[in-house]
């Protein structure tokens, strides 16, 4: 039998009392991935110190996806001893030890490493209505936002509106909308921005369309960082809302980075789909990228039911390191892309990239469609 090893990175986004998120990569000793296989993790939360009081104890035994990963939200388990809403918080520092079941019923459980710097992790006592951990990768800093608290027009310093058909007379997976600059289709109001698609005859680059909409560039490209936007989504089928990013190298005409940095072309560019949703599939969203690998119907993509998408906010998060993308919405995470092999086919992420807020419509729309809206409170990215 092979020994495991684990090695991870711990994120986080928890409510007082509420679950947390523990995300690694299960591998062998020799280095190859444990892939498509149950295992068993027990969670220790200890008081004080890492050796210090077990207040609580759970069991998961979660499945492996086809990259070695794993993601599993402490507080969900098999509770062993005690109980995780019950947990005092506020009674000091809390320790979570994490152990990794390595086979038959006859065999040990192994302490596993925590983080990249130690064998532990320190849960900081109550903060500001959250608890919240300390460790590597953790990403402080806001660098670049929009909290769109200027009514009226989008902001020209921020944000570009990309209206020129790219492909001939269209856009390309078969949209039928027009993107327009106009107030009616994209402003500011009480601290949200909408981006609203409506059924409306325009005509445009000597095309005409039944529908319009409005597709935003950021004028800031960055690399590695947390991305969050807030946002309520449209609805009707028809509707499709995006976050999303793209390389600022891309060849794309009418792009706000194209003229004066693109040189490759999609997909090489690569494309980090933060958020997708269909409004003939409403109560689902979904995160996916795009590489010379994988594209267009890519298998790279994990998503998640989110009942209330269009009638409340939740915060669509990307955390992106040199090592790996991990997608979550309000703090629970549902996907992890980490290729085992990084490359330009695989990994074209490297390099900077650049955000999208946009709402497409396509062919199959529910003939009383009108108009929805995507509606966003803030877009922030930290580093």
């Amino acid at each position: 039998m092979k020994k495991l090893i684990v090695t991870f990175l711990l994120f986080f986004s928890i409510a007082a009392g509420a679950q947390f998120n523990y995300t690694s990569t299960v591998k062998y000793s020799d280095g190859q991935l444990v892939v498509n296989k149950i295992i068993s993790l027990r969670f220790n939360i200890k008081l004080g110190s890492a050796t210090g009081t077990t207040v609580y104890r759970e069991m998961q035994h979660p499945l492996t996806d086809n990259q070695g990963n794993v993601v599993v939200a402490v507080g969900t388990g098999v509770a062993e001893l005690g109980n995780f809403s019950q947990i005092n918080w506020a009674q000091g520092n809390h320790y979570l030890t994490v152990e990794f079941y390595t086979g038959p019923v006859s065999c040990e459980w192994i302490n596993v490493p925590f983080g990249t710097s130690g064998e532990i992790g320190q849960i900081v006592s109550y903060c500001g209505g959250e608890y919240v951990f300390n460790s590597c990768n953790v990403f402080t800093n806001l660098v670049w936002s929009d909290e769109f608290n200027t009514n009226g027009a989008v902001s020209a310093t921020n944000w570009h509106h990309q209206t020129q058909l790219p492909n001939g007379n269209s856009w390309y997976n078969g949209e039928v909308q027009h993107y327009t600059n106009r107030q009616v289709n994209s402003n500011v109001n009480n601290g949200v921005l909408s981006i609203v698609a409506k059924k409306e005859t325009f005509t445009d680059q000597g095309q005409t369309k039944q529908y319009t909409s409005a597709r935003l560039n950021s004028k800031f490209a960055f690399k590695y960082g947390r991305v969050e936007v807030r946002a309520k989504l449209p609805t009707g089928a028809g509707t499709w809302p995006a976050i999303w990013m793209l390389g600022k190298n891309i060849i794309e005409p009418g792009a706000y980075w194209s003229s004066t940095h693109g040189t490759t072309f999609w997909p090489a560019c690569g494309e980090v789909d933060i958020m997708e949703h269909w409004g003939n599939n409403q109560n689902y969203v979904q995160s996916a990228m795009h590489t010379p690998s994988s594209f267009g119907g890519t298998v790279n993509i994990g998503g998640q039911i989110v009942s209330t998408a269009s009638t409340q906010f939740h915060i669509y998060t990307l955390e992106w390191t040199s090592e790996r993308m991990t997608f979550s919405v309000d703090g629970l995470i549902h996907y992890v892309y980490n290729p085992t092999v990084k490359d330009a086919n695989t990994w074209p992420f490297d390099s900077d990239q650049y955000i999208l807020l946009n709402v497409a419509m396509q062919p199959a729309i529910d003939p009383l469609f009108t108009q929805s809206a995507m509606e966003v409170d803030y877009v922030r990215v930290y580093q």
